[in-house]
């Protein structure tokens, strides 16, 4: 890295230098021009048009080292790319790709470097910092001869426990925001519907989480899931002890 930098840096020397001789030669040849003020105005336009990139990247550095900005080691996208942040330039910001967010979150080797104009004329998202609540689902196929009912109530019940605490933490961040700014308000409660599929039912549980945590917490879901499913056929359907004695007096 060290020496692709020096010989970039060699390169622009030695570009700059040539530059500066051949106008030094051309002023000697032609004289200084007589309207000095409008070809500096032009070559100032020029200069603007053709470095407005860098222009931008120098002042969104200074908005990406703000209060809202982000640091080395949070988890962002930027123009659609997810990933961990590794540096942060005065005009590049670099980030270690983990795809996108509907895969597993594993990084995919790729160092993606950006400009930092993006913070001025793009979008980015960071999802390290307070506040970063998201919908989150999951998709469980019930087979045909399931009751359906009884299983969506079940794991509606368990996704409630899962996720109590984050929907409570988001509710009252979002009461917060909403109330400031005088906007609707709006409610993180789970969510599970049903969805008819080739083999049985689909059920499509969403669910409100803080960002950083969602891999964890799906994974969780779904182990819980899978033990609901994996119980014995009869275990939902049979009685409590307090229905077996009211079933006995009658």
């Amino acid at each position: 890295m060290e020496l692709r930098r020096l010989h970039t840096l060699r390169t622009i020397i030695v570009l700059g230098i040539q530059l500066v001789t051949l106008l030094l030669v051309l002023l000697v040849i032609f004289g200084a021009p007589s309207q000095v003020p409008t070809i500096l105005g032009l070559g100032a336009a020029g200069l603007t048009v053709v470095f407005q990139d860098f222009i931008l990247a120098f002042f969104g550095w200074f908005i990406l080292m703000g209060k809202n900005g982000i640091r080395v080691g949070d988890w962002v996208e930027i123009n659609g790319v997810g990933g961990e942040v590794v540096e942060i330039g005065l005009f590049r910001t670099a980030l270690l790709e983990t795809g996108n967010w509907t895969d597993k979150g594993h990084p995919t080797g790729r160092r993606v470097t950006f400009i930092n104009n993006f913070a001025i004329s793009g979008q980015y998202f960071n999802f390290s910092t307070t506040g970063q609540w998201m919908w989150d689902e999951i998709t469980v196929n019930i087979p045909p001869g399931v009751d359906s009912y009884k299983t969506i109530e079940a794991i509606h019940n368990t996704v409630l426990k899962q996720t109590e605490r984050d929907a409570k933490l988001a509710e009252q961040e979002w009461q917060t925001a909403t109330r400031q700014n005088g906007l609707s308000q709006f409610k993180a409660t789970p969510s599970v519907d049903m969805r008819p599929a080739a083999s049985g039912v689909d059920i499509v549980v969403r669910y409100v989480i803080r960002a950083g945590d969602r891999f964890d917490v799906r994974n969780r879901l779904y182990q819980s899931v899978i033990d609901l499913l994996h119980k014995p056929a009869n275990a939902a359907l049979t009685p409590s002890t307090t229905d077996q004695q009211e079933l006995t007096k009658v």
